[in-house]
Protein backbone atom coordinates (compact mmCIF):
# COMPACT_ATOMS: atom_id res chain seq x y z
CA UNK A 1 0.00 0.00 0.00
CA UNK A 2 2.80 2.46 0.82
CA UNK A 3 4.02 2.47 -2.80
CA UNK A 4 0.66 3.65 -4.20
CA UNK A 5 0.81 7.16 -5.65
CA UNK A 6 -0.69 10.10 -3.75
CA UNK A 7 -1.21 12.09 -6.96
CA UNK A 8 -4.92 12.15 -7.76
CA UNK A 9 -4.23 12.87 -11.44
CA UNK A 10 -2.53 9.48 -11.89
CA UNK A 11 -5.76 7.56 -11.59
CA UNK A 12 -4.53 4.15 -12.78
CA UNK A 13 -1.75 4.21 -10.15
CA UNK A 14 -4.04 5.06 -7.22
CA UNK A 15 -4.51 1.39 -6.36
CA UNK A 16 -2.94 -2.03 -6.77
CA UNK A 17 -2.86 -4.35 -9.74
CA UNK A 18 -3.94 -7.85 -8.74
CA UNK A 19 -3.03 -10.47 -11.33
CA UNK A 20 -4.52 -13.94 -10.91
CA UNK A 21 -3.41 -17.08 -12.71
CA UNK A 22 -4.63 -20.64 -12.10
CA UNK A 23 -1.46 -21.35 -10.12
CA UNK A 24 -0.13 -17.92 -9.06
CA UNK A 25 -1.20 -14.55 -7.69
CA UNK A 26 0.68 -11.25 -8.03
CA UNK A 27 0.05 -7.85 -6.52
CA UNK A 28 1.99 -4.77 -7.60
CA UNK A 29 1.87 -1.04 -6.86
CA UNK A 30 3.92 1.93 -8.06
CA UNK A 31 4.02 5.71 -7.84
CA UNK A 32 6.49 6.17 -10.68
CA UNK A 33 9.50 6.45 -8.33
CA UNK A 34 9.36 3.01 -6.74
CA UNK A 35 7.54 -0.27 -7.29
CA UNK A 36 6.48 -2.95 -4.82
CA UNK A 37 5.63 -6.45 -6.03
CA UNK A 38 4.72 -9.59 -4.13
CA UNK A 39 3.80 -12.94 -5.64
CA UNK A 40 3.29 -16.51 -4.52
CA UNK A 41 2.32 -19.83 -5.98
CA UNK A 42 -1.27 -20.75 -5.16
CA UNK A 43 -3.97 -22.92 -6.67
CA UNK A 44 -6.78 -20.49 -7.51
CA UNK A 45 -10.05 -22.07 -8.53
CA UNK A 46 -12.32 -20.36 -11.03
CA UNK A 47 -9.49 -18.65 -12.92
CA UNK A 48 -8.53 -19.54 -16.46
CA UNK A 49 -5.68 -17.76 -18.18
CA UNK A 50 -4.93 -14.35 -16.67
CA UNK A 51 -7.31 -12.11 -14.70
CA UNK A 52 -6.16 -8.50 -14.05
CA UNK A 53 -7.91 -6.26 -11.54
CA UNK A 54 -7.17 -2.69 -10.41
CA UNK A 55 -8.12 -2.37 -6.74
CA UNK A 56 -8.47 1.12 -5.16
CA UNK A 57 -6.19 1.98 -2.24
CA UNK A 58 -9.08 2.47 0.19
CA UNK A 59 -10.42 -0.97 -0.67
CA UNK A 60 -7.03 -2.51 0.13
CA UNK A 61 -6.95 -0.78 3.50
CA UNK A 62 -10.40 -2.12 4.43
CA UNK A 63 -9.60 -5.57 3.07
CA UNK A 64 -6.41 -5.78 5.13
CA UNK A 65 -8.44 -5.04 8.26
CA UNK A 66 -10.94 -7.79 7.45
CA UNK A 67 -8.23 -10.30 6.56
CA UNK A 68 -6.47 -9.62 9.87
CA UNK A 69 -9.39 -11.11 11.79
CA UNK A 70 -7.95 -14.64 11.65
CA UNK A 71 -9.92 -15.57 8.56
CA UNK A 72 -8.00 -18.02 6.39
CA UNK A 73 -9.98 -17.65 3.16
CA UNK A 74 -11.02 -14.68 1.04
CA UNK A 75 -13.62 -15.29 -1.66
CA UNK A 76 -13.19 -13.05 -4.69
CA UNK A 77 -15.51 -12.20 -7.55
CA UNK A 78 -16.02 -9.43 -10.08
CA UNK A 79 -18.58 -7.99 -12.41
CA UNK A 80 -18.03 -5.49 -15.20
CA UNK A 81 -17.55 -2.54 -12.84
CA UNK A 82 -17.23 -3.96 -9.32
CA UNK A 83 -15.06 -6.27 -7.22
CA UNK A 84 -16.42 -8.45 -4.41
CA UNK A 85 -14.46 -9.78 -1.43
CA UNK A 86 -16.12 -12.08 1.10
CA UNK A 87 -14.23 -12.56 4.36
CA UNK A 88 -16.14 -14.74 6.76
CA UNK A 89 -19.66 -13.33 6.93
CA UNK A 90 -18.65 -9.88 5.66
CA UNK A 91 -18.87 -8.76 2.04
CA UNK A 92 -16.77 -5.87 0.75
CA UNK A 93 -17.90 -4.35 -2.56
CA UNK A 94 -15.58 -2.03 -4.47
CA UNK A 95 -15.56 -0.30 -7.81
CA UNK A 96 -12.82 -1.29 -10.27
CA UNK A 97 -10.26 1.38 -11.08
CA UNK A 98 -10.20 2.33 -14.74
CA UNK A 99 -7.10 3.06 -16.78
CA UNK A 100 -4.03 1.20 -17.96
CA UNK A 101 -1.56 0.07 -15.32
CA UNK A 102 2.02 0.35 -16.64
CA UNK A 103 3.99 -2.69 -17.75
CA UNK A 104 5.64 -3.46 -14.42
CA UNK A 105 7.73 -6.30 -15.86
CA UNK A 106 9.73 -3.74 -17.86
CA UNK A 107 10.73 -2.02 -14.62
CA UNK A 108 12.06 -5.08 -12.81
CA UNK A 109 15.89 -5.09 -13.01
CA UNK A 110 17.39 -7.86 -15.10
CA UNK A 111 21.15 -7.26 -14.73
CA UNK A 112 21.70 -6.09 -11.15
CA UNK A 113 24.67 -8.35 -10.46
CA UNK A 114 26.19 -6.54 -7.46
CA UNK A 115 24.51 -8.07 -4.40
CA UNK A 116 24.95 -6.75 -0.86
CA UNK A 117 23.52 -8.58 2.17
CA UNK A 118 22.75 -6.20 5.05
CA UNK A 119 21.32 -6.49 8.54
CA UNK A 120 17.87 -4.93 8.18
CA UNK A 121 17.83 -3.11 11.53
CA UNK A 122 21.39 -1.78 11.22
CA UNK A 123 20.78 -0.55 7.67
CA UNK A 124 17.52 1.17 8.61
CA UNK A 125 19.04 2.80 11.70
CA UNK A 126 21.97 4.13 9.68
CA UNK A 127 19.61 5.62 7.11
CA UNK A 128 17.49 7.29 9.81
CA UNK A 129 20.50 8.91 11.46
CA UNK A 130 22.08 10.09 8.22
CA UNK A 131 18.75 11.34 6.83
CA UNK A 132 18.63 13.98 9.58
CA UNK A 133 21.04 16.05 7.47
CA UNK A 134 19.56 15.16 4.09
CA UNK A 135 18.01 17.86 1.92
CA UNK A 136 14.49 18.49 3.22
CA UNK A 137 12.89 18.38 -0.21
CA UNK A 138 14.72 15.53 -1.94
CA UNK A 139 15.61 13.51 1.20
CA UNK A 140 18.51 12.16 -0.85
CA UNK A 141 21.15 9.96 0.74
CA UNK A 142 24.19 8.41 -0.96
CA UNK A 143 25.14 4.75 -0.71
CA UNK A 144 28.75 3.90 -1.50
CA UNK A 145 29.16 0.14 -1.78
CA UNK A 146 32.74 -1.12 -1.85
CA UNK A 147 34.59 -4.29 -0.82
CA UNK A 148 34.29 -4.69 2.94
CA UNK A 149 31.85 -1.87 3.67
CA UNK A 150 28.79 0.18 2.80
CA UNK A 151 28.91 3.95 3.45
CA UNK A 152 25.64 5.80 4.01
CA UNK A 153 25.97 9.58 3.69
CA UNK A 154 24.06 12.82 3.24
CA UNK A 155 24.84 16.51 3.14
CA UNK A 156 23.04 19.78 3.70
CA UNK A 157 24.23 23.15 2.47
CA UNK A 158 22.96 24.66 5.73
CA UNK A 159 23.95 22.12 8.36
CA UNK A 160 26.83 20.00 7.09
CA UNK A 161 27.38 16.32 6.33
CA UNK A 162 26.59 12.97 7.93
CA UNK A 163 28.18 9.61 7.23
CA UNK A 164 28.01 6.10 8.67
CA UNK A 165 29.98 3.02 7.67
CA UNK A 166 28.48 -0.46 7.87
CA UNK A 167 31.13 -3.22 7.77
CA UNK A 168 30.21 -5.85 5.21
CA UNK A 169 31.69 -8.89 3.47
CA UNK A 170 30.78 -7.55 0.01
CA UNK A 171 33.56 -8.30 -2.51
CA UNK A 172 32.12 -6.98 -5.79
CA UNK A 173 32.82 -3.81 -7.73
CA UNK A 174 32.38 -0.39 -6.14
CA UNK A 175 29.04 1.34 -6.78
CA UNK A 176 27.80 4.77 -5.68
CA UNK A 177 24.09 5.57 -5.91
CA UNK A 178 21.59 8.03 -4.42
CA UNK A 179 18.12 7.17 -3.15
CA UNK A 180 15.28 8.91 -1.37
CA UNK A 181 15.77 7.92 2.29
CA UNK A 182 12.02 7.76 2.90
CA UNK A 183 11.52 5.26 0.08
CA UNK A 184 14.12 2.92 1.57
CA UNK A 185 12.69 3.23 5.09
CA UNK A 186 9.16 2.53 3.86
CA UNK A 187 10.34 -0.89 2.75
CA UNK A 188 12.73 -1.66 5.59
CA UNK A 189 10.25 -0.65 8.30
CA UNK A 190 7.77 -3.31 7.24
CA UNK A 191 10.34 -6.04 6.68
CA UNK A 192 10.28 -8.88 9.18
CA UNK A 193 13.42 -10.60 7.87
CA UNK A 194 16.64 -9.97 9.79
CA UNK A 195 18.58 -9.47 6.56
CA UNK A 196 17.85 -7.65 3.32
CA UNK A 197 19.53 -8.05 -0.06
CA UNK A 198 20.36 -4.92 -2.06
CA UNK A 199 21.07 -5.58 -5.76
CA UNK A 200 22.66 -2.88 -7.91
CA UNK A 201 23.91 -2.52 -11.46
CA UNK A 202 25.50 0.92 -11.30
CA UNK A 203 24.73 4.42 -10.06
CA UNK A 204 22.25 5.26 -12.80
CA UNK A 205 19.87 2.30 -12.86
CA UNK A 206 17.19 1.23 -10.44
CA UNK A 207 18.08 -0.67 -7.30
CA UNK A 208 16.33 -3.82 -6.09
CA UNK A 209 15.63 -4.67 -2.44
CA UNK A 210 14.46 -8.12 -1.36
CA UNK A 211 14.17 -10.07 1.89
CA UNK A 212 17.05 -12.50 2.26
CA UNK A 213 14.55 -15.34 2.70
CA UNK A 214 10.96 -14.61 1.65
CA UNK A 215 9.81 -18.20 2.05
CA UNK A 216 6.75 -18.94 -0.06
CA UNK A 217 6.50 -15.31 -1.18
CA UNK A 218 8.59 -13.50 -3.79
CA UNK A 219 8.90 -9.87 -2.71
CA UNK A 220 10.62 -7.29 -4.91
CA UNK A 221 10.99 -3.58 -4.18
CA UNK A 222 12.40 -1.45 -6.99
CA UNK A 223 13.63 2.10 -6.31
CA UNK A 224 14.68 4.59 -8.96
CA UNK A 225 17.97 6.42 -8.25
CA UNK A 226 18.34 10.16 -7.77
CA UNK A 227 20.93 12.45 -9.30
CA UNK A 228 24.00 12.86 -7.12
Amino acid sequence: IFAITQEESRFALSGALLVLHPNQMIMVTTDGHRLALVSRAAEISGVEGELRNLIPRKTLVELSKLAAEDETTVEFGRSENHLFFRVGERLLVSRILSGQFPNYEMVLPKNNENHVLLETAAFADAIRRVAVLADEQSRAIRLAVSPGQVDVASNSSDYGEAKETIPNDYDGEAVEICFNAGYLLDFLSGLQDEQVRLSLKDGENQGLLQPSDAGEYTYQYVVMPMRM
